[in-house]
């Protein structure tokens, strides 16, 4: 996949992960699509420019590039604005991983990340849209976690199945006995292996859903190798 070969030159490259796709951008002359981008490693920086390795970017792009969120691509781009947050607009978006024509293999996963996704019954990549605190619990002791009831926005399946729009329960304190890999905020988006789930209350259709682990979008990559040994 490619986009259409264009006069410009590209001042910015890098691999980056795609985290999501937004519709149309107002007053964009670039295309009507646009990504949020996290950068996994740059390949041409302007001299100007700070490293980004690790920032989340928005590229502008063209409406005939079919970028999947969760998928790995190359981005070759000029600037369109160097504010607060960087934005982008596409020349070229190829999907591997910065070598021409050839793609890095999924890195080797590790054995308790395997068992990680062996348990879980489904694993999403997901934005954070909303969080609230759970009603206390009724027994209270030093493992008993904190609560918030998170509901994401499901960006990608990794295992299993899961609705659109889900809500979970997040471990919010750390404790032996309840460990969280990462403990996301409104507007980040994380890994989520889910657990069995439960109506919310008495009559209610929707559902939370337990969390056995939460993972920063960064180990993306490990946990499709993890999957995949499966």
């Amino acid at each position: 996949m490619g986009m259409p070969s264009t006069h410009e030159t590209p001042t910015l490259s890098f691999v980056g992960t795609v985290l999501r796709i937004d519709g149309q951008r107002q007053g964009s002359n670039a295309g009507s699509l646009s990504a949020q981008v996290r950068v996994n490693e740059v390949v041409q920086l302007p001299s100007a420019l700070a490293d980004i390795t690790g920032a989340t970017v928005t590229v502008e792009l063209a409406e005939s590039v079919a970028a999947t969120p969760g998928s790995r691509y190359l981005f070759r781009v000029v600037g369109a604005s160097y504010g607060e947050h960087l934005v982008v607009r596409a020349v070229d978006v190829l999907p591997n991983d910065g070598a021409a024509g050839a793609t890095t293999p999924l890195p080797a996963a590790s054995p308790v990340l395997v068992d990680q996704v062996r348990t879980a019954e489904a694993i999403v990549s997901a934005e954070v849209v909303r969080r609230q605190a759970a009603a206390p619990s009724e027994r209270l002791t030093e493992h008993d976690p904190a609560i918030a009831i998170v509901r994401v926005r499901v960006v990608d399946i990794i295992k299993g199945a899961a609705p659109s729009v889900i809500d979970v329960a997040l471990p919010t304190s750390r404790d032996v006995l309840s460990r969280q890999s990462s403990t996301p905020e409104v507007g980040d988006i994380a890994i989520f292996f889910l657990g069995h789930h439960t109506e919310a209350g008495s009559g209610s259709r929707s559902m939370v859903y337990a969390v056995n682990d939460v993972h920063a979008i960064d180990a993306l990559d490990r946990v499709r190798a993890a999957a995949a040994q499966l």
